[in-house]
């Protein structure tokens, strides 16, 4: 595995930000799109437009990241460009079967995939039945700009499309870290490519878990492009779906757990409750390393693995960051490639009813990494295969209700519990991220 230097690699001017390392921003507004019939030519223009003078690719992405790291200097507004396989033949790309070998990318997510246990899409959110084409992320850490920036684009393409909006923005802590709706720190365990930032992790000794990540993992060839190894013209493939939070029903499960397993103790040692449920404290202190929440920097802490916690004595096996990244568990195999890069957000106020995640995440292989920790690890109750009888379950955040069975930390006793569903798909789509090569000469290539 060969890291990514970002100053040098031939790699980055073509390809779109956001897949190798986050945009970073603060906030993020989704654009999906339909374009209305006969209006191909038109929105061909002026997505063509579009990319030449708004897209960001990873290299100057990169350029912005060093920028702020010297003198704090804001990247300004971030931009990227996402196909479905009915954008592409809506621009006359008839191939698009041929060139994609991804069944899921050519299905979509609204054909029936009941391994995926979504609900049918006349059950999803209105803005996500329609027909998408393509959608556009936009990003900025001035709201007000990114609001400004939205509308008028938006104004610009109701000429010839339709257009639905999700809004995702950053979540913090009193710490100012990172936070998902629940409470908890998110985005630690994300694969590592740049070379700087693995040489840095590195440093860690002795290492007990290696985030560090070949671009293949992410990367794959633009289908559409003629690249060459001094020309390389890659793209990714784009997994994004809207889960609902039912935060009040999340921390009165976790208030009544806590009652229950330590009827006598404080709250400060209830708090394993939710530990056993994610599989973190709330600051991000992994429970297999410590039955309290004092790991140091826990938020940033990622060096761990599940090799002293075989009986799930500790971390149980449905906990949810055991079950979406097992870390070689029990059988010692390398689950390295079905690992995604996840660059979603939070959406809604902190306190309301509607909130939650836009989920995205980038991957070579939409079967081998995000449905394959789906189906294969997250939604089946008998995963892992190797776990003690009675001991795992789906994943206790992302699954269907049922009963588990918790620990008393680090022995073999446990008591069982039913739980509810905490978290609710409410749309989404497949998507393949082109290169920049592709879209700023839409207008010509076929």
């Amino acid at each position: 595995m060969k890291p990514v230097d970002p100053s040098t690699n031939i790699l980055m001017k073509n390809l779109q930000g956001n897949i190798l390392k986050g945009h970073g921003r603060d906030n993020s507004n989704q654009l999906f799109i339909e374009f209305l019939p006969d209006k191909d030519r038109e929105a061909k223009a002026w997505l063509a437009d579009f990319s030449k003078k708004q897209v960001t690719s990873a290299q100057v992405q990169y350029e912005q990241i060093m920028a702020y790291r010297l003198s704090g200097e804001d990247g300004g507004v971030f931009a990227s460009v996402f196909f479905t396989k009915k954008g592409y033949k809506t621009f006359g790309y008839d191939n698009v079967c041929e060139k994609f070998k991804s069944r899921s990318f050519l299905n979509g997510l609204k054909v029936p995939d009941q391994r995926l246990n979504d609900p049918p899409v006349n059950e999803w959110e209105e803005g996500f039945r329609m027909e998408i084409d393509v959608m556009i992320l936009l990003a900025a850490n001035d709201f007000e700009l990114l609001e400004q920036i939205t509308a008028n684009k938006v104004k610009e393409l109701m000429a010839f499309a339709k257009v639905h909006i999700e809004r995702g923005r950053k979540l913090t802590n009193h710490d100012n870290q990172n936070i998902e709706h629940f409470g908890y720190v998110d985005g630690i365990s994300n694969p590592i490519f740049f070379k700087d930032e693995i040489d840095a992790y590195q440093q860690n000794k002795p290492i007990n878990y290696d985030p560090s990540a070949d671009t293949n993992l992410v990367l794959v060839r633009d289908p559409y492009m003629n690249s060459s190894m001094e020309e390389p013209c890659m793209g990714s493939f784009l997994v994004y779906r809207k889960l609902h939070q039912d935060v009040k029903g999340f921390k009165l499960a976790e208030k009544e757990l806590g009652e229950k397993l330590f009827p006598n103790s404080s709250a400060h040692v209830r708090e394993i409750v939710g530990a056993y449920i994610i599989g973190r404290f709330e600051n991000g202190s992994p429970v297999t390393e410590s039955q309290y929440d004092d790991v140091p920097d826990a938020h940033l802490y990622n060096n761990f693995n599940y090799k002293n916690d075989t009986g799930g004595q500790k971390c149980p096996y449905f906990a949810h960051i055991r079950k979406m990244n097992p870390r070689e568990d029990l059988d010692g195999t390398d689950h390295k490639s079905h690992v995604m890069a996840r660059r979603g957000m939070p959406y809604g106020k902190e306190g309301e009813v509607d909130v939650g995640l836009l989920f995205m995440s980038f991957q070579a292989d939409i079967e081998n990494q995000f449905e394959h920790i789906q189906i294969n690890w997250a939604n089946d109750s008998l995963s892992p295969k190797q776990a003690p009888a009675n001991a795992t379950g789906v994943d206790i955040i992302i699954g269907q209700p049922v009963k588990y069975r918790f620990p008393e930390y680090g022995t073999s006793n446990s008591k069982q519990f039913a739980l509810q569903q905490f978290v609710t798909f409410k749309g989404g789509e497949y998507f393949f991220a082109p290169s920049i090569p592709f879209l700023t000469y839409l207008n010509t290539i076929v």
